[in-house]
């Protein structure tokens, strides 16, 4: 398996584990729509946008990414052409490759 799948894979997890910090901040501090003038509700609904914005960006580029970016995290890969491979010594061969 290429580099760059293992970091998309990565990346959109991470972005994920982003999001579920939205989702502590929203059942932790509730915050109320009519006070947003208030530092407290501010800083809040601040942390929200940037942590949805950081998810975002993240996700574009996982699934989105560019070649040239592939092309640096392959830097260094060195593929083998296995095409008469099982689908069992596939799965086998990918589980040795990820843990």
């Amino acid at each position: 398996m290429e580099p760059w799948i293992k970091i998309r894979y990565k990346l959109i997890g991470y972005s994920s584990l982003i999001m579920l910090i939205n989702g502590i901040l929203y059942f932790l501090f509730p915050i109320e729509t009519y006070s947003w003038e208030q530092l407290y509700p501010f800083i809040i609904g601040l942390l929200i946008t940037i942590n949805t914005t950081i998810f975002s960006i993240s996700n574009l580029i996982a699934w989105i990414m560019p070649q040239r970016l592939k092309d640096y995290l392959n830097r260094n890969y060195k593929g083998s052409v296995d095409e008469n491979l099982t689908e069992n010594e596939i799965m086998k061969k990918i589980r040795e490759e990820t843990s």
